[in-house]
């Protein structure tokens, strides 16, 4: 299921539901959520965010020109592996991953303060930056990456302590639960009028 998943993923999803959706929750289903929970959870909401962005791998593109002008980009990557939990995180309706990317919860603050730290970071750092990156034909450096997972004690530090970003983790993960307990519910419930059933027999 989960290579078959790469693309187109919500017919095939939807189709296998529709065949055996206990199966499909039991199999499949359940056993992403709880390994995500599993590599995730963690008393320290600072370790959470840390373990989270560990196995992401989100990373925002910017772009920096010669003259240090500073300009996120729309290109966003993420590690492959990611890829399935936030397919079935986006198909269960449960949150959308990239609004913890630096650039949307930059966005959503609307803070001066954090684009300035932002900036000074991207610059502070640009040779680091760089080695990963591409000039252009006009000798302009684009699409730099900075990568959570590498830079999350800096950027903790400097940025996402001032944000919202640990307020919307625990509500990610309460999602997460919520939606565990209600599918392990359904479960349950299927198999209890399956014994009854049995039992009229």
């Amino acid at each position: 299921m989960v290579k078959s998943s790469t693309g187109g993923y919500e017919n095939l999803w939807n189709l296998c539901s529709e065949n055996d959706r206990i199966s499909y929750l039991k199999y499949f289903v359940i056993p992403i959520l709880e390994d995500f929970k599993e590599r995730v959870s963690d008393k320290d909401p600072i370790n959470q965010l840390r373990k989270f962005y560990q196995i992401s791998g989100l990373a925002d593109s910017v772009g920096v020109d010669k003259n240090g002008f500073v300009k996120f980009t729309a290109g966003i990557t993420y590690l492959s592996a990611f890829s399935i939990y936030f397919a079935v995180f986006q198909y269960l309706g449960v949150g959308d991953l990239f609004d913890f990317l630096l650039s949307r919860l930059l966005r959503k603050e609307q803070n001066i303060e954090l684009l300035v730290s932002i900036r000074e970071f991207i610059l502070n750092n640009r040779k680091r930056l760089e080695q990963r990156a591409e000039p252009n034909d006009h000798g302009d450096v684009m699409d730099l990456e900075i990568n959570l997972k590498e830079y999350f004690d800096e950027l903790n530090e400097s940025i996402l302590l001032k944000t919202q970003v640990y307020n919307q983790l625990d509500s990610f993960m309460k999602s997460v639960n919520s939606k565990l307990k209600e599918f392990k519910d359904e479960i349950n419930s299927e198999s209890q009028m399956t014994n009854s059933l049995i039992d009229l027999q």
